[in-house]
């Protein structure tokens, strides 16, 4: 009726029916993945529509309440963005070229710091998906973290990034060392918005948190740090449990926290977004030191947890961890299910 061209109206149900894609995907799906970026990408004829679909999802996130918009959605937005936008626009479509370049960038980065043969070792023993998620600051960083691992339990690095601080934990992989760590990072009261976990072949593991301070600011103070430090070589020792801690924390800040309307759990699978993991998305009530639980629930099924996005809305949190068992994804609907129920009951 309004007489518009085919190719407007085209574009217009396009975005009705994306427009709510970019936003879940960004949130809630890990933007280092390369396929999926490739995959999203592919819904796209041209760049402009990408932004114009950018433009609608900013939109319709930011009208829904004061709070339903936040900096951290703004950031993964703009990076899901922005990494389609190359992918649409690519300088080199051969991945070997692009995991050849990634390789040859770290070697020229830190060869005055690391032998050839230290970093080769330690991509080696790494992930095929750590080079292209890391850059070579980075990858030094890990590097030295794991060459002072030794006289300590643990090494541990803070920097601020933007509009948060990036946590580096480097250890030795135990049972439960990632739920460990949530908790210690949950008792000092740091929020934590995403966390990518690498393990080396050799058992020494790297975890990446990106968080804020309990003020919500990025700058992690230097006291706060040594006291993280401090607590993770107890727990690492064994001279504390992490779960008397949190239960401690969890009953001084339960007298204070206000009752809100119960929100049911929801757990789903995913199989298809991602070609190496498993994806669990998880809906329910946020809560005190809620990823904690939902890491040490995941690790009593024997599962190895290697990207955690933590989101919230109101009061809901909306959760995505990839996952996967003795080095596989997770494919049995009966093994679903049992997920399913032991993540419902812990809550």
């Amino acid at each position: 009726r309004m007489d518009l061209p085919k190719e407007e109206i085209d574009a217009v149900v396009f975005l009705v029916q994306y427009h709510l894609n970019m936003s879940d995907i960004s949130q809630r799906r890990d933007l280092s993945d390369q396929a999926l970026i490739a995959d999203f990408a592919s819904l796209f004829e041209h760049p402009d529509l990408l932004r114009m679909l950018y433009v609608l999802t900013y939109a319709d996130l930011s009208a829904v309440t004061r709070t339903a918009w936040t900096a951290w959605k703004g950031y993964l937005l703009r990076e899901l963005y922005e990494k389609t936008f190359d992918a649409l626009t690519p300088k080199s479509t051969n991945a070997a070229d692009v995991a050849r370049e990634d390789i040859q960038e770290l070697i020229a980065h830190t060869g005055d710091q690391f032998s050839y043969k230290q970093l080769t070792n330690h991509l080696n023993n790494m992930p095929p998906r750590y080079p292209s998620q890391n850059s070579a600051q980075e990858v030094t960083q890990h590097l030295r973290l794991i060459e002072n691992l030794g006289k300590e339990p643990v090494g541990i690095s803070v920097a601020p990034s933007g509009l948060f601080s990036e946590i580096i934990i480097c250890t030795h992989d135990k049972p439960f060392r990632l739920s460990e760590i949530c908790g210690v990072l949950a008792t000092n009261n740091i929020n934590i918005f995403s966390a990518q976990a690498y393990t080396r072949r050799d058992g020494i593991v790297i975890d990446v948190f990106q968080v804020t301070s309990p003020e919500n600011t990025p700058e992690i103070s230097q006291d706060l740090q040594k006291g993280i430090e401090h607590t993770l070589i107890e727990v690492f020792r064994e001279k504390v449990h992490v779960d008397d801690l949190f239960a401690k924390y969890q009953q001084r800040w339960s007298r204070r926290r206000q009752p809100t309307i119960p929100i049911s759990t929801e757990v789903t699978s995913d199989n298809e977004a991602s070609e190496e993991y498993t994806i669990l998305d998880i809906t329910t009530q946020d809560g005190i030191g809620l990823l904690y639980t939902l890491t040490r629930a995941l690790s009593k099924l024997g599962l190895d947890i290697y990207t955690a996005r933590i989101g919230t809305q109101a009061d809901r949190a909306v959760d995505a961890f990839y996952i996967r068992k003795n080095g596989k994804k997770i494919t049995d609907p009966n093994d679903i299910q049992q997920i399913s129920e032991q993540l419902t009951q812990s809550l």
